[in-house]
């Protein structure tokens, strides 16, 4: 009886995932770093006189909390989906290629189950972030 080789995760698509993250927090770190330099400078004299405007300071930086907070809650959206196609045509790929290795010739049709896996993948994606947000929320 002749066995297909495992199908294995995808190196390259953690790397691109990890690239993305990575991207995208350095987008953040840039922006809380312009944004304290900012104000920092603005406020340079009440500070040089130990005068204290936490109240302002806290309030602009929840504000930029909230302003990333949405911006990753959209970049996890977006990028849940498209990790999820991509994910899925990877596993198409390395079945097709493991069976003709095996001597099996199979054409695989994007069929109802399959775009039905596709789908709840995609949901769950999007249902493991929401949950996220209510315990961000919360806690």
């Amino acid at each position: 009886m002749k066995k297909l080789r495992p199908i294995q995760p995808s190196a390259a698509l953690r790397v691109w995932y990890q690239k993305q993250l990575l991207a995208m927090i350095h987008d953040m770190d840039k922006s809380y770093r312009w944004w304290l330099t900012a104000r920092y400078r603005a406020r340079e004299s009440e500070i040089a006189q130990d005068a204290s405007p936490t109240r302002e300071i806290t309030a602009e930086l929840a504000a930029l909390g909230a302003y990333w907070t949405k911006k990753f809650t959209e970049f996890a959206q977006r990028i849940a989906k498209r990790l999820a196609d991509r994910v899925f045509r990877g596993v198409n790929l390395q079945l097709i290629n493991s069976a003709k290795a095996g001597g099996f010739l199979i054409r695989p049709r994007n069929s109802r189950r399959s775009h039905d896996v596709l789908q709840a993948i995609r949901n769950q994606k999007d249902e493991d972030e929401r949950y996220g947000q209510m315990k961000l929320k919360t806690g």
